[in-house]
Order: structure tokens, then sequence, then C-alpha cells
């Protein structure tokens, strides 16, 4: 490259940025006219609703509401796509110019959720489809123009397995893109579901071992709590650790029902048979699963631990249940380090075989042990896990049992080793800052107080619910006028 090539790859580069910037102040007028228009069809259903509450004759044709309905959906469908063409555009540049880390976040899939109001999920998509449409040119152009959607394009993202090391990823990389044609024409003639069924069997075909099979992956678990509070477990296991777990789990089930024999009848009430209360054999299996990780979980801890589990006196009584109100704010219930909740019944099951620790206060403090020793004990650690339950950080879910004892007033500053001065923080946060001058500062008992570098207060609030510049100052305009 020749110096005199510079300038202009720099000035194109700056138009480039400026460009970006005014479709930035763009979209944020648009999102101003679609709020009116949001506007006008909430007031357009209130009235429809009231009608029919009302039980009044509809005077518009049937015909005519369906082909209302059905265009009003399909204009919402469009602008969704292009919507979020420009939401994966967005992922890209935050990833490429690493915004989360300079907003202190630990990802961008992680920034993204934050801003963009989303699940850590959605946004794992953006970011997952932002790359694919760096790799995959021609795909790309397809989903920018709408003919594709963003479905289409995170399924082709997942067809290079994880496990590749950079050397099969740029391969299996160069091999898709020879086959981006195929895939899109496949793209438009098939939904998403359908769709990554082919792509799946795309991943499969360019294993570098010639395997269509995925025996040699490594094993895959998946854990994730549903709407009404329950957990479900999924899982993908390679052919020996999936014999060794159901081996296992044979073993240990076929020991209960041993024990189950030998233990004396239970007291069944007159006319209740008690071969309809045994568990089924999927149950039997869960539970079988559950002692194994309860039992190894505590076979090297010290003090026998298996799961440390937080309560406070006051949930050990048997008072009424708290009203719904009371439940959003308590934030004492019994719950383990992983910050999850759990019942009562649970709780008292536990109690019946394990250690307390009691935590003792004086004059309503907790644990103080000044300057007698820089690290805290394993006990003001149970104390801070229970008072702050996660993450400090504002937005921060990372949960207690993984987060690092912080001092606002640092130990080398003579800050105490008190509750006071010590706030739960996860590595990440933790690091940032002391390396990069993330201000903490405050009483940990009570609020505490994050700075930017600069000194300027961390402003917490997503980016999807802060006002454009334009709609803040005509705000302040109105208000000032009136």
């Amino acid at each position: 490259m020749s110096s005199a090539e510079i300038p202009n790859q720099v000035t194109d580069l700056g138009e480039a940025w400026a460009s970006l910037s005014m479709i930035a102040a763009g979209t944020d007028k648009l999102t101003g006219q679609l709020r009116e228009m949001v506007a006008g069809g909430v007031e357009a259903f209130d009235q429809i609703d009231s009608v029919d509450a009302a039980g009044g004759v509809r005077s518009v044709p049937a015909t005519q509401r369906i082909a209302t309905a059905r265009e009003f959906s399909m204009s919402v469908a469009r602008a969704a796509q292009a919507v979020s063409v420009l939401q994966v555009l967005a992922a890209g540049v935050v990833d490429a110019e690493a915004v989360a880390l300079n907003d202190h976040q630990r990802t961008t899939a992680k920034w993204l959720e934050h801003h963009h109001g989303i699940s850590w999920g959605e946004a794992s998509v953006l970011v997952r489809s932002a790359k694919a449409r760096g790799h995959y040119p021609r795909l790309a152009a397809e989903f920018d123009a709408g003919a594709i959607a963003l479905g289409h394009l995170n399924a082709v993202a997942g067809i290079v397995p994880h496990r590749f090391t950079a050397e099969q990823r740029d391969a299996a990389i160069k091999a898709v893109a020879g086959v981006q044609d195929e895939l899109i024409d496949l793209a438009k003639r098939h939904g998403v579901s359908r769709f990554r069924e082919f792509c799946d069997e795309v991943r499969d075909r360019i294993d570098p071992d010639g395997n269509p099979a995925r025996a040699a992956e490594p094993s895959r678990v998946w854990l994730s709590q549903t709407l009404n509070g329950r957990w479900e477990l999924k899982g993908d296991l390679s052919a020996d650790d999936g014999a060794l777990l159901a081996t296992i789990l044979m073993d240990r089930m076929a020991k209960d029902r041993r024990a189950e024999q030998h233990a004396p009848e239970p007291d069944v009430p007159d006319g209740t048979a008690g071969a309809d209360s045994a568990p089924c054999p999927s149950e039997r299996r869960a539970r079988a699963l559950f002692d194994l990780a309860f039992d190894g979980a505590g076979a090297k801890s010290p003090g026998r631990a298996g799961v440390f589990v937080h309560i406070d006196v006051e949930h050990l009584g048997l008072g009424p249940l708290p009203s719904l109100a009371e439940a959003l704010t308590d934030h004492t219930a019994p719950h383990t380090e992983a910050t999850l909740d759990i019942t009562v019944d649970t709780l008292w099951s536990l109690l019946a075989g394990a250690d307390v620790t009691p935590i003792f206060t004086r004059s309503g403090h907790t644990l103080s042990y000044g300057r007698s020793r820089r690290l805290p004990p394993d006990i003001l650690r149970r104390i801070l896990a229970h008072r702050d339950r996660r993450c400090r950080f504002p937005g921060c879910d990372q949960p207690a049992i993984v987060n690092e004892a912080h001092h606002p007033i640092h130990w080398g500053d003579d800050g105490p080793t008190d509750p006071t001065n010590l706030c739960g923080a996860c590595g990440f946060h933790h690091h940032d800052h002391h390396d990069r001058d993330l201000g903490i500062e405050g009483d940990a008992e009570g609020e505490l107080r994050f700075t930017e570098p600069d000194g300027s207060p961390y402003d917490a609030t997503p980016g999807s619910r802060r006002r454009p510049p334009d709609e803040s100052e005509s705000s302040e305009s109105s208000d000032s006028s009136e």
C-alpha cells in the first residue's frame, strides 16, 4: 500500500462512520413515528374491544376485517424483518468495537441483553448472525434484502461446530461459502425449522474426518428454569458418557428399590392402594440423579457441605404465606448461593441432616474484622452471599456462588474487612475495577455508587429505554414552556 492511498481510505472510513451516525439519528426519528403509530394502533384495538364488550353489532363485513388483520400482521412482519437486519448490523459493530468491555459488560451478548431488552439467547443469535453475515456475503445480501429471515441466517451460523480448531473452522467456513446458492434456495423454499434440519446435515458432512456421526463431540447438558418455576434438564451425551451415566443411575435405582423392600410398611389409609403412590421410573431416575449429585457435592467439601442454603430465622416459622407483593419484594427467602429460591418444605428436609452455622450479630451489625485480616473468612463470605445474592454491579446477574469479596476502600488504603466495606463482585467486574478504573464507592451495607473511569456516574439505564437526544430536548423545552 502506498502512502498516497492512505488518506483516501481514511477519508472513506470516516465517511462510513459519519453515515452510520446519520442512520442512527434517522432511526431515532423513525422510532418516534413508530411510537405514534403504536399509539394509534392501541387506540383502534381499544375501540374494537369496547364494542365487543358492549355486545355491539359489527358494521364492518367479516371479509374486510380478515383482510385488514392479515395485511396489518404482514406489514408488522416486514417491519420486524427490516429491524432484524439493523439489529444484526448493530451487534456486529458493537462486537467489533468491543463496546461491551468499554461499558463494563462481560460479552457483547450480555451488553445486547441489557440495552436491547432481550434475552441472552436472543442476543447470542444476533452476535452469531453478525459473524455469519461477514463470512457469507451472498447469504448476507439476501438477508439484508429481506429475502430470508434472521432464523435462516442463524441456522447457517450454527453449521460450523464450536469444537473446531481455528484451522478447521476456516476450512469449514470456506466449504459452507461454496454452497451459499444452494442454502439460499433452500431458505427461500422452507421455513426456519425445516431449514435448520438441512443445516444440521451440512454440519455433519463438513467433519474433517468424513464421519457424519456426532459421536466424537463432547457431551452437553442444558439446565433452564421454566415460567412456572420448575426446571428442565436436557442432555446430549456421547456414547461412553451415556453408557456410564445410565449404568450409575440403574445401580442407584436398584439400591433404592432394595432399601424400599426392607423398609417398614408405611401406614396406608383404608381404601387406598399403596401401589398407586409408587414413583414411576422417570421419578426414580430423577431422584437417583439428584441424590448422586448431592452426595458428590459434599464428598470432598469441608464440613460435608453439599450445598449452602441461606435462611433467616423468621422463615423457620409456620406463619401465614406472604402476599404476592411481599413475595416480589422479599429478598431474604431461603435460597442457595446460586441465588435460587427453595420452598420451606425443601428447607426443612435439608435441615433434617444438615450442619447449621449460626451467624450472630451485635447491635444489628454482622461480623467485622477491621484491620486484623485482609481476606474475609468463610463465615463472612457466607454473610456477603446472603446479603448480596448477586454481583453488586448494576444489571449483573452473576450469583453469589461465583463472586469475589471486594473492598470498596482498598486494603492498601486502610480499608477494613467489615461488611460495610465488602461487597460481592463477579470476577469480570472485580478486574474491571482494578484494571480499567471502574469506580466503586459507598457503604456496602447500603447503596454503592459506580462511576466511569472519567469519574462520571455509570448509567445503568438500558439503551432501549433511553430517550433519543432530540426527543429529550423537545421534552425539556415543552416542560420549560409550561
